[in-house]
């Protein structure tokens, strides 16, 4: 909970929205943009979890290909049902797509299938609390976007809930040991 709440108060304040006017924004924002992006954050964090406990050890580039054909189904079925499926192809779409091929869906998924491999699953699925704060600082140093103080707030919050998530991970190396950690706790 602590993350999200890190994660509410970066956006809203990366949004123009000061600390009193937080409720407002709340009960006014569009509520399918806050659940879809919600239940984005929830399900790779749980989906990180499931592929530590039940398929960390595959192949790295086939378990990524399999993800990305499920994918591509998914999402290929909505656009052919909702797209013209013509594309304008300029510099700027190549290099876009491009990135996102190469560096996003093979880099970053390699990436983060490794992390869960090598890595604790806990402390994989902290790491995602904190791309909207440093999206925010990266928009702040190279945009050179305003970084308010509720973003950084946010920014502060986000940071001690994924310590603490990595706190237990670092000190915990096994099932019992976590068992121990939590019982102490």
């Amino acid at each position: 909970m602590l993350g999200i709440t890190g994660v509410i108060l970066v956006v809203a304040g990366q949004n123009g929205i000061a600390l009193g006017a937080l409720s407002s924004f709340l009960t006014a924002a569009p509520l399918g943009g806050l659940a879809a992006a919600s239940i984005a954050l929830c399900g790779i964090s749980f989906g990180t979890i499931y592929q530590k406990r039940s398929g960390g050890n595959g192949n790295v580039l086939v378990t990524s290909f399999i993800q990305h054909i499920g994918a591509a189904m998914a999402f290929g079925t909505v656009a052919l049902l909702s797209e013209s499926m013509q594309v304008q192809w300029t510099t700027t779409f190549v290099f876009s797509l491009s990135w996102l091929v190469l560096v996003m869906s093979i880099g970053a998924v390699g990436l983060l299938l490794m992390m869960i491999r090598f890595g604790e699953a806990s402390r994989v699925a902290g790491i995602f609390f904190l791309v909207p704060p440093i999206t925010a600082l990266e928009a702040y140093i190279f945009l050179h976007e305003t970084l308010t103080g509720l973003a950084i707030l946010g920014l502060a919050v986000t940071a001690v809930a994924v310590t603490l998530v990595s706190g237990i991970s670092i000190h915990a190396t096994n099932r019992h040991e976590y068992k121990r950690v939590l019982d102490n706790a």
